[in-house]
């Protein structure tokens, strides 16, 4: 009995480690490294004017098939911006944000 219950302590033991690695993803990569890499990606606008589309990746002007940071920036659409590296595809929302609040005055 006692084996049992030490055979079943020790698998359960062992699934909890295996479940913090994505078995989908190369050896050596963690999910803490691309997040921390996006804090270094900010789109803080996106154009179309006559089909030509703009996205506006820190401060630089970026067109499909040109990189940021790393990244190639595969498909803008009104709203996101698709880019890609060695990792897969990832997608970058348009987010509006408030940086600084104003008091109006009503006459």
């Amino acid at each position: 009995m006692n084996k049992y219950c030490v055979s079943v302590l020790f698998f359960l033991l062992t699934q909890g480690i295996y479940a913090q690695a994505d078995p989908t993803m190369p050896a050596g990569w963690h999910a803490s490294d691309e997040i921390s890499a996006f804090k270094n990606i900010h789109l803080s606008g996106i154009f179309i004017r006559d089909g030509q589309k703009t996205a506006i990746i820190n401060d630089h002007s970026l067109h499909e098939g040109e990189y940021v940071e790393g990244y190639e920036v595969i498909k803008i659409s009104n709203n996101q911006v698709y880019i890609k590296n060695n990792n897969g595809i990832f997608i970058i929302p348009l987010v509006a944000s408030i940086t600084k609040s104003v008091s109006v005055n009503s006459q």
